[in-house]
C-alpha cells in the first residue's frame, strides 16, 4: 500500500512538472495593463482618448507568445455654440495612432450638426497604443481641416480617481452631496 501511494505521488509529481515546464500551468506569464488617457484641444475642439487594454506574454515550447485585448474610446467635443454648426454639410473626425486609423464621416442636408459631442469606439485584440505617443485627431468640416494633438496626461491605475480629478469642483461637490453615492 505504501509503495502504491509513493508510486502515485511520484507519477503525479512527474506529470505536474512536465506540464508546467511545457507552460500548461502558465506560471511564467506576464500581464501588462494599459490604462491611459490622452487629451488635447484647440480653439474650437477638445478631445479625450481612453485606452483600456491588457497584454499577456507567455512562453510555450521555447517560443514567446503575445495576446492582447483593448477597449478604446475617443470623444471629441465642440467648444462653441451648437448653432455655429448649423451650416455644416460634410463632417469627418479622423484619428491616427501607431496602431491604426479610425474615422467617422457624416453628411447633413437640412439643419447641420445637431450635437456637440462625437465618439469613436473600438474594441478587439491586437496592438495597443504606447503611453508616450501623440495621438493625431483631425476634424474636417466642409473641406476645412483642424488638427489636435492628444498627449497622455496620466497612466490611469484608478479610472474613478481620474474622472473625479477632471470634473469641475462644483460637479464633484454635487456628486458627493447625493445620498445615493457613498465613497468606499
Amino acid at each position: 500500500m505504501k509503495k502504491s501511494v509513493a508510486v502515485c505521488f511520484i507519477i503525479l509529481t512527474v506529470v505536474f512538472s512536465v506540464g508546467c515546464s511545457a507552460n500548461v500551468c502558465d506560471m511564467d506569464a506576464q500581464i501588462i495593463k494599459h490604462n491611459y488617457v490622452y487629451q488635447g484641444d484647440n480653439e474650437f475642439w477638445s478631445a479625450e482618448y481612453w485606452v483600456n487594454g491588457e497584454g499577456k506574454f507567455t512562453k510555450a515550447n521555447g517560443h514567446f507568445k503575445y495576446e492582447s485585448w483593448y477597449d478604446n474610446k475617443l470623444t471629441v467635443v465642440y467648444k462653441k455654440n451648437l448653432s455655429d454648426l448649423s451650416k455644416i454639410r460634410n463632417f469627418e473626425i479622423e484619428m491616427k495612432t501607431s496602431t491604426g486609423t479610425g474615422s467617422r464621416q457624416m453628411q447633413y442636408t437640412e439643419d447641420g450638426l445637431r450635437n456637440k459631442v462625437f465618439t469613436l469606439h473600438s474594441r478587439g485584440s491586437g496592438c495597443i497604443e504606447s503611453k508616450d505617443e501623440v495621438i493625431k485627431v483631425t476634424v474636417t468640416i466642409n473641406g476645412q481641416s483642424q488638427s489636435l494633438d492628444l498627449k497622455n496626461i496620466e497612466s490611469v491605475s484608478d479610472p474613478l480617481k481620474m474622472i473625479l480629478r477632471n470634473m469641475k469642483v462644483e460637479s464633484r461637490k454635487k456628486l458627493f452631496e447625493k445620498k445615493s453615492f457613498q465613497p468606499i
